[in-house]
């Protein structure tokens, strides 16, 4: 029954972010892979087991699921499977992310080792970079920007301690864009 809910919510998922995979492609497996570790993270309710791979996060029980059920896979449709929750969790996800491999390949990889390793933030970081050296830093800073607003908001008290931090900024560039505006 696992099995089935999980593919249900998957497929159903990939209906509402309007992505039609083709599971032979190794860039659409590559989307498969990373949107779902992502999905699942925030809260998705399905249960695949990841583990650390060449390319990042990979889940072979996802990857057997998809070709043995490739046509289920490559014509997404409704199931009834997500409720009201994991729908707002998918549009979510698809606000915040492009469905593009290199973005979701670092996003995936920085989130695994935040939250299936238990890296802090900073080793995360350095960790990706170094896995994913083949996508340019600017695209890894935006995707790991976009991991960390989607999976990990900053706490009230967070939040707090930026304002009064950045308070000091403000207030300098503010006298300082008076002066010249005198």
């Amino acid at each position: 029954m696992t099995v089935l809910l999980n593919r249900d919510k998957v497929i159903e998922s990939f209906h509402q972010l309007g992505f039609v995979p083709r599971v032979g492609e190794f860039e659409d497996r590559i989307l498969i892979q990373k949107s779902v570790l992502l999905l699942q993270l925030k809260g998705l309710g399905t249960t695949y087991p990841y583990r650390l791979h060449l390319r990042g996060p990979y889940s072979e029980e996802l990857n057997l699921e998809a070709f043995a059920h490739r046509p289920e896979f490559e014509s997404p449709m409704a199931r009834g499977a997500l409720d009201r929750d994991e729908r707002a969790i998918v549009a979510e996800f698809g606000a915040t992310f492009e469905l593009r491999p290199n973005q979701l390949e670092v996003a995936g990889t920085y989130a695994f080792f935040v939250s299936c390793d238990g890296l802090d933030h900073l080793e995360a970081h350095r960790r990706t970079r170094k896995l994913k050296s083949f996508v340019p830093m600017a695209q890894q800073a935006l995707a790991i920007s976009r991991t960390k607003r989607f999976l990990y908001p900053p706490t009230e008290e967070e939040t707090r301690e930026m304002k009064d931090e950045f308070a000091v900024w403000q207030s300098a560039s503010l006298g300082s864009a008076r002066r010249e505006h005198d």
